[in-house]
């Protein structure tokens, strides 16, 4: 049986908000609590929490990640803010947060990379923040980093 979509509609937020960082990343990453793929969610936002969140380039994005056992699926939660709200390098517009397996190193790695890949291309972000549904945000992750 293969794996399900890193990511998924249901696990992306247009439209998020939120007064600061931390709780952008915190609702973003509670999306992952609705499909189920974080396994026991206090552990796994404990797991995000305590890691370091990253602002690649100072393009408006955070990206933040949990690792836990519990965790049987990579998956990506996704939100783009209404306000954007101040982050360490200026400005923060969308949050990305993986769910990660314990035993998934090799996986997560390149779906990051793909990912950062992604921030680093402006026309990319200007596709995510134009983007009018979770279905078309979640599709153009899902060709890029999926």
């Amino acid at each position: 049986m293969s794996a399900p979509p890193i990511i998924s509609a249901a696990a992306v937020e247009l439209g998020l908000l939120s007064a600061s960082l931390m709780d952008a990343v915190e609702k973003t990453a509670r999306l992952l609590e609705k499909d189920g793929r974080s396994g026991s969610w206090e552990v796994f936002w404990h797991s995000v929490r305590d890691r370091q969140m990253v602002e690649p380039g100072g393009c408006g994005v955070c990206l933040a990640h949990g690792r836990s056992d519990q965790v049987k699926h990579l998956a990506l939660a996704a939100a783009r803010l209404s306000s954007p709200v101040v982050g360490q390098n200026g400005q923060v517009h969308l949050v990305f947060i993986f769910a990660i397996p314990s035993a998934m190193a090799e996986e997560y790695l390149r779906a990051v990379g793909a990912l950062a890949r992604t921030c680093g291309d402006r026309a990319k972000l200007e596709q995510l923040l134009a983007a009018t549904s979770a279905e078309e945000f979640a599709g153009l992750l899902d060709t890029w980093v999926g």
